[in-house]
């Protein structure tokens, strides 16, 4: 059975999530798998640490976390950018005190979406 995440890991998830993968590479698996749905499929440390590298030249937009689950060998961090933009959620797959996966969710909001995600679902049943 899986252990919850230690300080350590939950850390590391945190800062990757909001751009600075340093904390997070001496903890990822040399096997680690990164899958940014939708785009790309990442796999091995040295390729995540170069995508990281890549990343980090092109500059990141400010991002924040907006939310923390914790789970037995999971941790999710869901943010956006500071301008609401873009909305993320990386999933972190762990085993052994190692990130062995992530998975990452990355939505941009369309121009006419603005503030759509500012709305409160309806809890009426639709006619």
């Amino acid at each position: 059975m899986s252990q919850p995440p230690s300080p350590e890991l939950i850390v590391a998830c945190e800062a990757f999530s909001l751009g600075d993968a340093k904390p997070a590479l001496p903890l990822v698996a040399d096997q680690v798998r990164w899958r940014i749905v939708n785009d790309r499929l990442i796999t091995g440390k040295a390729e995540f640490a170069a995508f990281c590298e890549e990343l980090l030249e092109q500059g990141l937009p400010q991002l924040t976390k907006s939310r923390v689950a914790l789970s037995d060998g999971l941790v999710v961090i869901e943010g956006r950018t500071a301008d609401g933009d873009m909305h993320f959620c990386d999933l972190f797959d762990l085993a052994d005190g190692r990130i062995v996966g992530i998975t990452s969710y990355v939505i941009c909001q369309l121009p006419d979406a603005a503030g759509a995600d500012d709305v409160t679902p309806s809890t009426e049943p639709s006619a």
